[in-house]
């Protein structure tokens, strides 16, 4: 949930109002007190308890921030998380897909949709595929419905560019 904090300044006094994470209050209250204000006012603030499934995958965003996850949006809509965000590599992901295993195994409950895609640079990534049992079709969309452009026997390889 965004955090929005809005300063005003009236006849010399700043005004803070606005939604905040407890923790995140605290710390404002700190680097406020640093300031070493000449009077005190009041702070009108909503403080916004993390939610029950922000505390059950808490780990998961940690790791997502501790990852580097670009774009990182943290979201509850409906009762369910929606965490998105890039990652720089597949392993990167993987990770995260793990942490997400820990927490929620067999992805049963349904609760969180992660979706976390792959920085991809065209000029070093490249894919090999091999088909061992049937042959590959390939399509001018990625839907069963779309046109073959081009049939692959079995066991025949295909390097892709993106």
């Amino acid at each position: 949930m965004p955090q929005k904090i809005f300063p005003t300044v009236k006849d010399g006094v700043v005004l803070l109002t606005g939604e905040i994470k407890k923790a995140s209050l605290i710390t404002l209250m700190q680097h406020l007190s640093a300031l070493k204000p000449k009077k005190r006012q009041k702070i009108n603030c909503k403080i916004i308890l993390p939610s029950a499934l922000e505390d059950k995958y808490k780990a998961l965003t940690d790791a997502a921030t501790a990852a580097g996850i670009t774009d990182l949006a943290v979201r509850e809509q409906d009762g369910i998380l929606c965490i998105n965000g890039t990652a720089a590599d597949g392993a990167t992901k993987d990770h995260l897909w793990e942490v997400y295993n820990e927490i929620d195994p067999n992805f049963t409950s349904g609760d969180l949709v992660l979706n976390v895609n792959v920085s991809i640079d065209a000029a070093v990534t490249h894919a090999k595929v091999i088909t061992q049992s049937s042959n590959l079709n390939i399509r001018k969309e990625p839907e069963t419905n779309q046109p073959i452009v081009e049939k692959r026997h079995m066991m025949k390889s295909l390097h892709l560019l993106t």
